[in-house]
């Protein structure tokens, strides 16, 4: 039922088509069969059209060689958490100890803060790392490009090419 998607976790597969057994019961069994439980994994939904541009693109570039992607700056944001994770946290407890220090998620009021930063990576090596101050809108993005990339680039003996471009 699992490997036909027909149910996603052992509650659904035991209400499904073993009324009999418990849920319990039916964990222990995928467990035997090599299946573990975890935490779904987030990643971002595509749709056929976002897939199939992705496709299109790697067709596009599928012939580059090594000196092509020498040209290429790739960049991203990222966000730190100040004061731990914002994910899930899972530990093994003995009963009656959920609060014992070691098991417990320490939080502060308001989540702890964050950090966003803007950075890139060259051919030659990491470039500079800019401090995004409050929410990244489209002017925040090309002022980033605008002063830190030319710094980037320059750092590592690059020119640019065009506005956003380089060699």
């Amino acid at each position: 039922m699992i490997a036909r998607n027909e149910a996603s976790n052992a509650v659904e597969v035991q209400k499904k088509g073993f009324k009999d057994v418990s849920p319990r019961t039916v964990q222990r069994a995928l467990f035997q069969q090599g299946l573990v439980c975890r935490v779904r994994k987030r990643k971002p939904y595509l749709d056929k059209a976002k897939k199939e541009a992705r496709r299109q693109w790697a067709m596009a570039h599928a012939n580059w060689t090594v000196e092509d992607w020498k040209r290429v700056v790739f960049s991203d944001e990222s966000k730190f958490q100040l004061f731990k994770s914002d994910g899930r946290e899972y530990c093994y407890i003995v009963p009656g100890k959920a609060y014992d220090a070691k098991n417990t998620k320490k939080t502060v009021k308001h989540g702890g803060g964050h950090v966003m930063v803007w950075g890139c990576v060259t051919s030659k090596g990491m470039g500079e790392i800019h401090r995004i101050i409050g929410n990244m809108d489209a002017s925040g993005y090309v002022e980033i490009l605008d002063k830190s990339l030319p710094k980037s680039l320059r750092k590592h003996g690059l020119k640019s090419t065009g506005r956003y471009g380089m060699v």
